[in-house]
């Protein structure tokens, strides 16, 4: 009965989700429910919204107020510890971090669930409509939103600095490049790209020394905002800091 209500449905309310669709699978939208739970998580395959069917009916809840009826139902249980990927040898013959899949510590388990006949269908069945297929591929191999979420916080983002926009050059008529201009420090230099002159940076976890001079010359030039590490120059790149910015 549950493949001939697929057979039967309008496809047009089925969505195949692409790289920016938001697909929800990691819990219920309302609840603590994760895939983890006895009866899993019910991804909507209209909206891609995740429910459960526990305590409370988040799904049939769903269901009724937008008139969504399929449903992808996501099971996982952990593997016996034996039969895990992550199991380390013995001996390790070198330090690494490696990713570790979903399929390396779950067994998964798929039904189509069509709320409006409250039945299910084991996937992958042949019979099941080729969209529906095609959703529940793209619904299991998406990032999931909180997953996207979490990868975005720790993106970096880099804006340019206005202070590199204009720069006026008022070069010193005569500096040593071999060292501090008001120490004797030869190591961590940082030259101001506005006039020249040389200074140490600050002392750095590792034991490079540093007297900050680079800092107390901008302290007193404060126009002089930008300075660029010395031995970080090459042709087409350079470690630049703008004390201002």
């Amino acid at each position: 009965m549950a493949l001939q209500y697929l057979k039967s449905l309008d496809l047009s309310t089925i969505n195949v989700p692409n790289s920016y669709s938001k697909v929800f699978k990691d819990d219920c939208m309302f609840s603590f429910d994760t895939p983890t739970d006895p009866q899993g998580i019910d991804i909507c395959m209209t909206c891609h919204q995740a429910f459960s069917r526990g305590t409370i009916d988040y799904t049939h809840i769903h269901a009724a107020f937008s008139d969504h009826s399929v449903f992808l139902n996501y099971r996982k249980t952990l593997k016996p510890k034996s039969e895990r990927a992550d199991e380390q040898p013995a001996k390790m013959m070198k330090l690494e971090i490696k990713e570790q899949k979903e399929d390396d510590l779950f067994d998964v388990k798929l039904e189509i669930y069509c709320s409006e006949i409250d039945q299910s269908i084991p996937y992958p069945n042949a019979e099941i409509p080729d969209k529906i297929n095609e959703a529940v591929e793209k619904i299991m191999s998406a990032t999931s939103s909180d997953q996207k979420e979490e990868i975005k916080a720790w993106e970096q983002e880099i804006v340019p600095c206005q202070h590199a926009f204009d720069i006026i050059q008022t070069p010193l008529e005569k500096v040593d490049l071999t060292q501090c201009q008001y120490c004797d420090l030869k190591e961590n230099l940082w030259i101001c790209i506005h006039c020249g002159s040389l200074g140490c940076g600050r002392e750095q976890f590792g034991g490079v020394p540093g007297h900050s001079h680079a800092l107390s010359h901008n302290e007193k030039t404060p126009g002089h905002h930008i300075a660029v590490k010395l031995g970080s120059l090459a042709l087409d790149s350079a470690d630049c800091y703008c004390y201002t910015y």
